[in-house]
């Protein structure tokens, strides 16, 4: 909260505000009992509640009682008083640097002076093992006597030792704005004043402090900025490729102040700099360095004496020191690497970072950045806990990510030609909406194309589609009724046209045939195709190349597009890109200015199966890692039955695990996807869906043993969609799946009478508005379990079965994916903070619903944000006392960061 002047925060009087820190908001105040002015910084309120964010607060002031130095701002306490926690620091009156550089250059003998004192403050916080991570002029305050103080080490890193782990500094942002208190990606450091090292996204150590140092004293003899540009893109380019303007620097300045200067601003940090104690004796003994002496060699040689003999020992270890000196500066110059100045231009990497309460999205056509066509914005699909997923725009220059109103549950986000628009699906329409925000527009009726795979909006106003099945379509941005732009080949096996891009010209365009993945050149003038390559997924077309991707491989081809051929073989650009299991795109995408954008993560990485007992310590691991999804333990418990996707991910057929040792064998094997296994209660069969047959999914049942034969049980679900079952009954008599509705979108419940009617009805009144799925029955019947999105987010409820009248909710905070217990008296789900969640359940008529209990955090595949596609990731043995998880193998967090990469191109051409 903001605190009004004369407000009281337990002894200290508010007197006024004095800005903004890195970590709070900053206020003068008089402490009523030592009678002194001091400052205050106050932990926002929208931090209190994030653990994390409070315990960076705390050590703020620990380092800083560490850190007890006259050239850094002295902390007083920590305090905490109605709710508000507050640091109470030294009030240091005077201009910050940044105030006095407005005012022009700063002269050399004022400039050393404040410079040796930030040295002296760094030397000291790095012999206490800490980094500052964002010295900049506004963290240096000067008071009227002359004195420097560095301010604001608030986020600062206790170094690691080497070869430990880097997340932590990683993780915590050093960029604070109002609008980044709510926002996504956050670069390390001020942009000016970054390191190259975190620009990159990669961790610190004290020779980024020097790197700043540098910038902070070239820009105080200069009296402008080491690296500059219009916006953050151009800043952080030039961090990383650029040098600064060295004739810039005034010919008084000494020549080892020059050296230093270099030295300080290497690109690579192993030939940079490496200690302050060295930066200090620069810039202290610059006099004794660059003169010749020869006075006081005179006098050291005229002397007699005691005198004579000492000031004789001061003349020669200050020439070894300079030799020292000058030796490991000259070195570290002249043996770094050539720059990007005198090469040409070199990719830059940046990595945009979620904030701690927004998690990006790994659902269906949720999981792919897009990047504007100008390259100036990305828009991709993230959520806070609670809420629904909505498309956030972040601009490259800015540090402000927001999710735009109306794009609730919104899929497949494209941008428009001219970079101002999005159009993204919803409720089964084609929409768009101002990139700055504003009201919604809907283009088109899309019903019988439920699940996008690719859309692309051309310079001429047409927008391409695909569907599930089918060719491509094609229809106006201005609005109207879709009508068919390609016709599939089905000779060859293919059913569907997928990812169409369209090239600069407008009317040609890259897309997918599928299941063969071939990517073809077609143009919006004719019917005709170009094949031009193999691709798992969607292309791009930028400056001279096509980017796409095979088997999680991110490949640059080069192509001519005037003559539309191709030249050359495709380099490897990033290894690992998350996959869309359903949809198959990769989550990538490109500008027409050299922007790349992409996601690594679990979509395209191989899964652990695990027992874990109810506390979550694991027990034993099950089999080999592989790319396991949806796993189903039998009734026996003897035997799971999961998906396993092919080398590119590219379909899902069936595997059986036989338990403990977690050998595989596989159960069905074909050119279509097999999804959601289901053990019948005898464990005798297994029903699944597939869309083997023209893309339509259709349930099926196979005997558990292997035996040759399917059976086919329902013919169509009704949508073009991956529907599948949730659950058999216990009695045998019913299959649940999931229905989703060919009109909306939605995903419902549905229920098939395997003993009698094949007739097939919603389990749960139809919504138009909701998904009400992931239905499990209860081991003695009576009951169902499911998760529904009827109050905007995903909660638990249970219903009487077969006829439930409405349900009662489980659950509050977000939950998805509940289990039973196999006594019936207790169900399970997963939390949408990732915890595994156990419920006592009672009652036979009426149902008695006890308190959750938490057991342990699970990181499951997908997170506990995936809905659309998954099943439960985890299941639970007999009693209750082992839980079954399907765990990312890779132990970084899946699906946290978009890699941003400017002049992707520049590389390959060197």
């Amino acid at each position: 909260m903001r605190l009004a002047v004369g407000a009281r925060l337990g002894s200290y009087e508010i007197l006024s505000a004095l800005g903004a820190g890195g970590m709070g908001e900053v206020y003068r105040a008089r402490d009523t009992q030592l009678e002194r002015e001091v400052a205050i910084k106050v932990l926002p309120q929208t931090f209190v509640a994030d653990t994390e964010r409070v315990a960076r607060f705390e050590r703020e002031a620990k380092v800083l009682a560490s850190l007890n130095h006259p050239h850094i701002a002295a902390v007083y306490g920590l305090d905490e008083a109605d709710g508000v926690r507050a640091l109470v620091m030294e009030l240091v009156e005077g201009d910050d640097l940044a105030e006095r550089l407005t005012r022009g250059p700063i002269p050399l003998d004022e400039a050393l002076a404040i410079a040796k004192q930030v040295a002296e403050a760094l030397e000291a916080a790095h012999e206490h093992s800490v980094i500052h991570r964002d010295l900049k002029p506004a963290n240096i305050k000067l008071r009227p006597d002359g004195t420097a103080k560095v301010l604001d080490f608030g986020l600062a890193k206790a170094m690691e030792p080497a070869g430990a782990s880097s997340m932590d500094a990683i993780a915590s942002p050093t960029i604070t704005s109002p609008a980044l208190m709510t926002g996504i990606g956050v670069l390390l450091g001020t942009a000016a004043y970054m390191s190259p090292e975190q620009a990159r996204g990669k961790g610190v150590d004290k020779r980024s402090d020097i790197w700043a140092f540098g910038c902070v004293m070239y820009e105080m003899l200069t009296g402008k900025r080491a690296f500059d540009g219009e916006d953050m893109t151009d800043v952080l380019g030039a961090v990383v490729r650029l040098e600064p303007d060295w004739n810039a620097v005034p010919s008084d300045v000494p020549p080892a102040v020059r050296t230093l200067l270099r030295a300080c601003l290497v690109k690579d940090r192993r030939q940079r700099v490496g200690d302050m104690s060295t930066v200090l004796f620069v810039v202290a003994n610059t006099a004794s360095l660059d003169a010749t002496a020869p006075g006081e060699a005179q006098a050291a040689t005229l002397g007699s004496g005691k005198a004579a003999k000492q000031s004789w020992r001061r003349m020669v270890a200050t020439a070894a020191a300079a030799l020292v000196a000058g030796a490991a500066l000259a070195q570290w110059y002249f043996r770094r690497a050539p720059t990007a100045a005198t090469t040409g231009q070199a990719p830059v990497r940046l990595s945009l970072v979620p904030a701690a309460d927004v998690a990006l999205a790994a659902g269906v056509n949720q999981l792919v950045p897009v990047v504007s066509p100008d390259g100036r914005r990305v828009a991709f699909s993230a959520s806070r806990p609670g809420e629904p997923i909505r498309i956030w725009v972040r601009s490259l220059d800015s540090l402000d990510a927001r999710p735009l109103p109306g794009t609730d549950n919104a899929r497949g986000p494209f941008w428009s030609p001219d970079s101002g628009s999005l159009a993204f699906f919803s409720d089964s329409k084609l929409k768009t909406i101002d990139a700055s925000g504003g009201p919604v527009q809907t283009v088109s009726e899309v019903r019988q194309h439920s699940t996008i795979r690719g859309a692309s909006w051309s310079r001429t106003g047409t927008i391409l589609f695909a569907g599930r099945t089918g060719g491509l379509m094609k229809v106006t941005a201005g609005g109207g009724e879709p009508t068919p732009a390609t016709v599939v080949d089905t000779t060859n096996g293919d059913a569907s046209h997928a990812f169409p891009t369209f090239l600069p010209d407008g009317r040609e365009f890259l897309y997918v045939s599928r299941p063969s993945n071939t990517l073809w050149l077609g143009t919006l003038d004719s019917r005709e195709a170009t094949r031009l390559f193999s691709s798992d997924s969607q292309a791009f077309y930028a400056d001279g190349y096509i980017l796409f991707a095979r088997q999680g491989t991110l490949l640059a081809q080069p192509y001519d597009v005037g003559r539309a051929t191709l030249a050359g073989a495709p380099t490897p650009i990033a290894d690992r890109l998350a996959v869309d299991p359903i949809v198959g795109a990769s989550a990538f995408s490109s500008s027409e200015t050299g922007v790349l954008v992409y996601r690594t993560g679990a979509g395209s990485s191989q899964t652990q199966l695990l027992w874990v007992d109810r506390a979550g310590n694991e027990i034993s691991k099950i089999g080999k890692a592989d790319r396991y999804r949806n796993p189903e333990l039998s009734n026996d418990g003897t035997r799971i039955a999961l998906e396993a996707a092919d080398s590119g991910n590219r379909t899902q057929d069936l595997s059986i695990l036989d338990l403990p040792g977690g050998a595989a064998s596989r159960f069905t094997v074909d050119r279509g996807n097999d999804v959601y296994p289901v053990w019948s209660p005898d464990d005798s069969r297994i029903a699944f869906g597939s869309d083997r047959q023209g893309g339509i999914y259709k349930l099926y049942e196979k005997m558990s043993n292997g035996s040759p034969g399917e059976k086919l049980l329902l013919p169509s679900t009704g949508a073009p969609d991956l529907n599948g079952p949730w659950d058999w009954s216990p009695d045998g008599k019913w299959l649940l799946f999931r229905n989703m509705s060919p009109e909306t979108g939605i995903a419902n419940t549905g229920i098939l009478s395997l003993s009698g009617d094949p007739a097939i009805r919603n389990l749960f009144p139809r919504s138009d508005f909701f998904h009400q799925s992931s239905a499990q029955i209860s081991p003695n019947g009576r009951w169902v379990a499911y998760h529904s999105s009827e109050t905007g987010r995903f909660e638990v409820y249970v219903a009487r079965f077969p006829n439930p009248s409405g349900g009662q909710p489980i659950s509050t905070g977000g939950a998805t994916h509940p289990r039973w217990g196999d006594d019936s008296r207790e169900l399970f789900y997963h939390a949408a903070d990732g915890r595994i969640m156990a419920v006592p359940i009672s009652g036979t008529t009426t149902l008695e619903v006890g308190t959750p209990d938490p057991l342990f955090t699970a990181r499951l595949l997908g997170g506990p944000a995936a809905v659309a596609g998954f099943r439960a990731q985890y299941d639970v043995s007999a009693k209750g006392q082992r839980f079954l998880l399907n765990v990312p193998v890779d132990e970084t967090p899946e699906f946290t960061a978009i890699t941003v990469v400017l002049h992707w191109t520049a590389g390959l051409r060197k």
